[in-house]
């Protein structure tokens, strides 16, 4: 993403700016960007709140208009109930008329006569029909063109077969409410309670009982008047489908919908589709008749609110980038002027103004300007002091040549007591004298601060000769290295004190004889060696890795091949083990290594 930004800013030439003028520019856009972010933010929290302001305040309405609902419904209930109450209806239905679709003529008009009281004392009750087992029908309406059509079931006889029947029989006496009228399909302004006829006395199925209720008497003083200037939102009642199983039906609804328009909000409401996204519903469950009341409303027509006030903050942002323009420019001409001063003083420094005399500010940037007059000043200062130190150093190489001489006064004096135990043929002497010689001669390396392995372990074979004259045969030096190790090139007189450290401290204070083992493994990168003896331990660690000779490794290793490299001491449970694992040197490493700090 940067490299895009990078790329994007390059190709506006927005580098090739003066500085000044792109902390302005940088300033002005995060302005903007900010406005704009804000806006957006407070669009999508404005639209937030008005949907859920929108739903709180219609969940209680909606409660209400659901428990008004519920409360109609049960009284319909209880009007299709008081016909068990009463033997004489009951009676009817235990009479069967076999080969007729019709009850018996007593127990018609008894029946029609408990239908009459019901359909006249309660107004939304339009329609009621009874059938018994065997198919006899009886029916009254309030209206005189439904007495005509219903002739079709007294004529067709096959009532019993009608789905409802069914459903009936599954709830065992319950009632089932039909989103419509189930008997005359046609008419939507009706809807249909179903009921299981069960006798009493025996708990037996004697039949069944329609009643059609006017919609608009049971659900229009639900949700009275309600009209919010809103031209998207639905007050309606929903019912999945009985006979169509995952479809669903309109039971009523106050204002006109159109089937499209109801197949979208099914579909949002129950099938969550890509209209979920477009609509806001509240709604509440009817448990009585399983129904939903909903209260739908476009999301767009309902943000339209939240529109303004997007609109407001993005006019307020304007007015606010307006208004930091001068200031953006103030800002971004302090913050640059200690770079226009530190500018001036490269260029000065250019021509040849060697003392920086400028003063910068606490800024930031004033701070590296403060850190560039430092350094020049001291760059400068350094430079004199290097004249200096030249100068010192070619006395330094004289005194150096002189020194030399001394070394090569010592050879030829072991040299001659060499040379004399031979003659008196003084073996253990001369031997002992050539150890000495050797381990001196190696510990001076030729003044190079780099040695070869091969070399270091044969001062550890002199040192340990030298020792054998001191202990005879008391300590034993075991060595395991490979060829290849052999070759490689390490800081000098690391591995000699450690050895020398194992008889000293852990060898020497046994009473028996011991034992010291120097171990060197090469890998791809470092070369790794392990000294170790069976002695008596060593008790106190802090104190000596805390002396001289230890500190001493410790501080060489550390400035030649850097931090990570120091030695570690453990203690065994028999005897002393040192680890040390030092980077192996290239060519170019030995050159530079054995070029520096000549003794």
């Amino acid at each position: 993403m940067g490299k895009i930004i990078d790329w994007g800013l390059n190709k506006l030439g927005f580098f090739r700016l003066p500085i000044q003028r792109q902390i302005f520019l940088a300033l002005v856009w995060l302005s903007v960007f900010t406005s704009v972010i804000l806006g957006i933010v407070v669009y999508i929290v404005s639209r937030k709140t008005i949907e859920e302001q929108y739903n709180k305040a219609h969940e209680n309405s909606l409660g209400v208009a659901s428990e008004i609902i519920e409360l109609n419904l049960k009284s319909e209930v209880e009007q299709a109930r008081s016909l068990l109450y009463s033997p004489s209806f009951i009676n009817c239905f235990t009479v069967e008329n076999k080969g007729s679709t019709y009850f018996t003529a007593s127990a018609n008009l008894e029946i029609q006569d408990q239908f009459l009281k019901i359909i006249s004392s309660n107004t939304e009750i339009r329609d009621i029909l009874a059938v018994n087992c065997a198919g006899n029908i009886a029916f009254a309406s309030q209206n005189d063109s439904n007495q005509k059509e219903i002739i079709d079931y007294y004529q067709n006889g096959n009532i019993l077969d009608e789905p409802w029947i069914t459903a009936a029989e599954e709830n065992s006496g319950k009632e089932i409410f039909y989103a419509g009228n189930i008997i005359f399909e046609d008419q939507d302004e009706t809807f249909s309670l179903v009921k299981e006829i069960i006798e009493p006395a025996s708990f037996k199925k004697i039949g069944f009982l329609v009643m059609n209720i006017r919609k608009e008497d049971v659900f229009s003083k639900a949700f009275g008047a309600r009209d919010e200037g809103y031209g998207t939102d639905y007050d309606l009642i929903m019912a999945e489908d009985r006979d169509r199983e995952g479809e669903y039906c309109l039971v009523y609804s106050t204002t006109k919908i159109d089937p499209e328009q109801f197949e979208d909000i099914v579909g949002a409401f129950y099938k969550k589709n890509e209209h979920k996204s477009q609509l806001l519903f509240t709604s509440a469950h009817n448990s009585l008749s399983g129904w939903d009341v909903v209260i739908a409303i476009s999301k767009k027509e309902l943000a339209s609110k939240s529109n303004y006030i997007a609109l407001a903050s993005i006019l307020i942002g304007l007015l606010l980038i307006a208004l930091s323009l001068p200031l953006s420019y103030l800002i971004s001409g302090y913050i640059t002027k200690p770079l226009y001063m530190l500018e001036e003083n490269i260029l000065e420094l250019g021509e040849g103004r060697y003392h920086v005399d400028a003063e910068f500010d606490d800024s930031e940037t004033g701070r590296i300007g403060q850190k560039f007059k430092d350094v020049v000043n001291n760059n400068l200062e350094l430079k004199n002091k290097l004249i200096e130190t030249n100068l010192r150093e070619r006395e330094a190489e004289l005194l150096l040549m002189q020194s030399q001489i001394n070394p090569h006064y010592l050879y030829n004096t072991l040299d001659s007591l060499y040379m004399m135990a031979i003659i008196k043929d003084e073996d253990e002497i001369a031997e002992f004298v050539q150890a000495l010689s050797e381990n001196f001669r190696l510990s001076l390396n030729k003044g190079n601060k780099l040695i070869m392995v091969q070399d270091e372990i044969r001062r550890i074979q002199a040192y340990m000769k030298i020792q054998k004259y001191r202990f005879g045969d008391r300590y034993t030096l075991e060595i395991n290295t490979g060829a290849e190790l052999l070759r490689e090139r390490i800081l000098t007189f690391i591995l000699q004190p450690l050895v020398e450290n194992s008889v000293f401290h852990g060898l020497e204070p046994r009473a028996d004889k011991g034992r010291v083992t120097v171990t060197g493994t090469l890998t791809d990168r470092d070369i790794k060696f392990v000294v170790e003896d069976d002695g008596v331990g060593i008790k106190d660690m802090k104190a000596l890795e805390s002396g001289y000779g230890v500190r001493n490794i410790k501080e060489r290793i550390r400035l030649f091949y850097g931090e990570g490299y120091e030695p570690v001491f453990e203690n065994t449970g028999a005897g002393t083990r040192v680890t040390i694992v030092v980077p192996r040197l290239t060519t170019e490493q030995i050159m530079m290594g054995n070029s520096e700090n000549k003794i």
